[in-house]
């Protein structure tokens, strides 16, 4: 695993673990000179706020409600992590599951 997907991970951890606003954004660059520049909520993308700044590294991460997502960037390489809404994951387990219909039953016939 890459230093950048590494970290990646851990602040992906770190969001879903961590209480905070209902809606928020968050970017970390990493500069040339390896300091950190924090971003509060500004709408650009990882790729956009690479080139402003030249980062070594961009870091992104975004909460709505109960989703997290972390995008990462570096120089030949991208990471994204997030999670998915409950209901989509329900859909992606149960579409190759077959359908049985069982028999209506009378409990007072029995």
């Amino acid at each position: 695993m890459s230093h950048v997907e590494e970290n990646a991970h851990r602040l992906y951890q770190t969001a879903e673990r961590v209480p905070g606003p209902a809606a928020s954004e968050i970017s970390l660059v990493v500069r040339p000179d390896g300091s950190l520049h924090v971003v509060m909520g500004n709408g650009w993308t990882s790729e956009a706020l690479a080139a402003h700044h030249g980062a070594r590294a961009v870091y992104r991460v975004l909460r709505f409600h109960d989703r997290v997502r972390v995008e990462a960037r570096a120089p030949g390489e991208q990471v994204l992590l997030a999670t998915e809404p409950p209901a989509l994951t329900a859909r992606r387990l149960l579409s190759g599951m077959p359908y049985r219909w069982l028999p209506e039953t009378n409990p007072a016939a029995a």
